[in-house]
């Protein structure tokens, strides 16, 4: 074979590799030099239509620009930029599934984009409702809500998760809303075979818990609501999201000695939850603080949670400094990821983006007035900048890019 590759003039003809020996190759290769690979000629092209790329666990940065999208990568340290998005460039992304970022408009229209292809998907208006509700768009990235017998004004767009199928390109949007820094009572939820947003209220026995994050993993949404509890829905047993009552966090609520901090919702690759707050600019040297279920006693870096009374099998939700396996954080994804042989990240590390208080989107630990990305390593309790080439990071998102099937 290799002699057939050889010219006249003693140089190889990689085009006439075969197909088989390109797919071992390719499967190891890295997700931008996937992406060279295929642009080499048409037979590579071909080739890389048949094959499956080494699963890409390295993130990047999405950048916004007046007509592009800057996408950091994290390993090369480079900056790569996409086709021309025209008015899509404007739109705020509020989500990420692999490549696929969901967006939104100044008139609150949703879009999910794979600035890599570049491939569009629109999502049903948010007149497509099944709630009742009314919405007034007057642009400017806000909405109004219209009920009976009252209204909301200059609502945002809140927390938000995205799932898409590489292969079927079937998809999951959930995104809840914001009043005045509050979160609102209700969720929205659209999937590709009802073309129709429906309403997931959030409240139980009369309660408005809303929504202060949330976080999807294997056809579960996971929700932390306004007074410490989980919520979980399954999606997966037919066309309504099923609540599952009988989890270990429903009656355990992530109550603090620190209720004022911000907190974020997280899950593991296993599958644990674990709750993250993020401390006062002053602190600068520990920003963030993790906590996870315990099944053990108190120690003095747990706590109980209140109203539980002298239950010997209350579990407490204790502060950890490392995550169980090999695995670290990125902050703008709902589940961490995997360290073991991946280049870019480092275990027992969050990674996150300084931002300014202009921002839309809350995506940093804390905030400052210049812009940085940095990772936070939890067993060392120390921060550390990561070098961009000047660029100051301003409204950004992490993602994680993969290839589709037959890209």
């Amino acid at each position: 074979t290799i002699r057939a590759m050889v010219t006249d003039g003693d140089a190889p003809n990689w085009s006439e590799l075969v197909t088989d020996i390109l797919s071992l190759v390719f499967k190891h290769l890295s997700f931008t030099d996937f992406a060279r690979a295929k642009t080499v000629c048409s037979s590579w092209y071909f080739a890389s239509k048949s094959s499956s790329p080494r699963q890409n666990h390295t993130p990047w940065l999405i950048l916004y620009e007046d007509t592009h999208w800057l996408m950091f990568n994290s390993e090369e340290e480079k900056f790569y930029r996409t086709q021309n998005l025209g008015r899509f460039a404007e739109c705020r992304g509020v989500a990420t599934c692999g490549s696929w970022v969901l967006v939104f408009d100044k008139e609150i229209n949703f879009y999910i984009i794979n600035p890599f292809t570049p491939e569009l998907i629109r999502l049903p208006p948010l007149e497509y409702s099944n709630t009742g509700t009314k919405f007034e768009r007057p642009g400017n990235y806000i909405f109004h809500l219209l009920f009976d017998d009252f209204r909301i004004n200059s609502v945002v767009v809140g927390n938000s998760v995205l799932w898409v199928d590489e292969k079927t390109k079937d998809y999951l949007v959930v995104w809840s809303y914001k009043e005045a820094c509050h979160p609102g009572p209700y969720i929205y939820y659209c999937r590709k075979r009802e073309q129709e947003w429906f309403e997931i209220p959030a409240s139980t026995c009369g309660k408005l818990f809303g929504c202060l994050d949330m976080a999807y993993k294997d056809e579960k949404l996971y929700i932390y609501t306004y007074n410490g509890s989980i919520r979980i829905l399954d999606f997966s047993l037919g066309d309504l999201p099923r609540q599952i009552d009988n989890h270990p966090f429903s009656h355990r609520p992530f109550v603090t000695e620190f209720p004022n901090r911000r907190t974020g919702m997280r899950l593991t690759t296993s599958g644990d939850v674990v709750m993250i707050q993020w401390v006062t600019v002053t602190h600068k040297r520990i920003p963030f603080q993790i906590y996870k279920m315990s099944s053990k006693r108190e120690t003095k870096e747990s706590f109980r949670v209140q109203g539980l009374g002298d239950d010997d099998d209350a579990a407490d939700w204790e502060r950890v400094h490392s995550f169980e396996d090999e695995e670290s954080l990125v902050w703008d994804l709902s589940v961490t990821l995997p360290t073991k042989g991946v280049s870019g990240i480092k275990k027992d590390s969050i990674y996150y983006c300084h931002t300014s208080n202009s921002s839309i989107r809350e995506v940093a630990a804390y905030e400052f007035p210049t812009h940085k990305i940095s990772a936070y390593e939890i067993p060392k309790q120390a921060i550390k900048p990561i070098r961009h080439r000047g660029i100051l990071i301003g409204e950004a998102r992490w993602f994680v890019p993969c290839f589709g099937a037959g890209e």
